[in-house]
């Protein structure tokens, strides 16, 4: 399981801040474009959520 709670601009690694979509590249295996894709759904499902909370 991936942890997705973490806001955009919060993830880390090596003393910089990296883009969900970079750290989501490595984990298809260097497919930016759905890394990309993939990053920009899961922050609109997360910004969705939250705007949902009371």
């Amino acid at each position: 399981m991936f942890p997705t709670e973490i806001p955009e601009g919060h993830w880390g690694g090596w003393g910089q801040i990296r883009p969900l979509a970079a750290i989501l590249a490595r984990l298809t295996g260097g497919d930016t474009k759905r890394a990309r894709a993939l990053a920009r759904e899961r922050i609109a499902a997360t910004r969705a959520e939250h705007a949902r909370l009371p």
